[in-house]
Parts: C-alpha cells; sequence; structure tokens
C-alpha cells in the first residue's frame, strides 16, 4: 500500500510527511486518500520518488529495494541512451542542452509504470 511505503520512507530519512508534501506543492489532504488505500498519479509519485532518493517501484511497493532505481543494468542505460536519442531526434529535446539523470530515471520510471498497466 502506498501510504505505507511513503511514510516508513519518509521515518527511515526522518523526513515529516506533511512538510514534505507542503514543498513540493502538494495538498496534505492527499494522505487521507493514500490511508484508504489511494495511489498518487504518476507525476506525484515521480516527484515524491526523486526528493527522497528512493525509486518509483518501491513506492508503488514493487520491490523491497528502495534502492533499485540507482542499480544501472546494461538493459537500463542502453534504454536511457536511446530514450535521449529518440527525443532529440523528434525534436523534444536539443543536444545542447541533455536530460539530467534524475529527468532520464523520471521518465523510464513513468514509462515502466505505463506499459505495465497497459498489459492488464
Amino acid at each position: 500500500m502506498f501510504y505505507d511505503q511513503i511514510t516508513k520512507i519518509c521515518n527511515e530519512k526522518g523526513v515529516k510527511l506533511t512538510p514534505l508534501l507542503k514543498e513540493l506543492g502538494l495538498s496534505t489532504g492527499n494522505t487521507g486518500r493514500w490511508k484508504k488505500g489511494g495511489v498518487p498519479s504518476i507525476e506525484v509519485v515521480s516527484s515524491l520518488a526523486m526528493r527522497l532518493d528512493v525509486s518509483v517501484d518501491y513506492l508503488l511497493g514493487n520491490t523491497d529495494d528502495p534502492n533499485s532505481h540507482k542499480k544501472k543494468s546494461p538493459e537500463l542505460i542502453d534504454s536511457r541512451e536511446k530514450l535521449q536519442e529518440a527525443l532529440i531526434a523528434e525534436g523534444i529535446l536539443s543536444e545542447d542542452k541533455p536530460l539530467t539523470e534524475e529527468e532520464k530515471n523520471a521518465i523510464l520510471s513513468f514509462a515502466e509504470i505505463f506499459f505495465k498497466r497497459n498489459e492488464k
């Protein structure tokens, strides 16, 4: 459950959830929905994951490893480079300003969740 994961990692990192939500410009009313089993949008999950330096999969309960986003398999590295090349080719990015590692992680996490959801 998302609420359990977010409170667990906040406790481990000494971060209070309400101030964290305010810092990210999110409504503190979200916690009530999450306690009832609700899951935030991918944008919110991604923002929380980046701020807390954990993987999106960890926050969603898909892995027990909060650092899974830091393990770079050859496939993931290749995917990142292909992603950046595709975004440059489409004119979305310029070669002068490539994606940061954080941006690549966020986009790849979103794509992975999107494709997993559509497989079901």
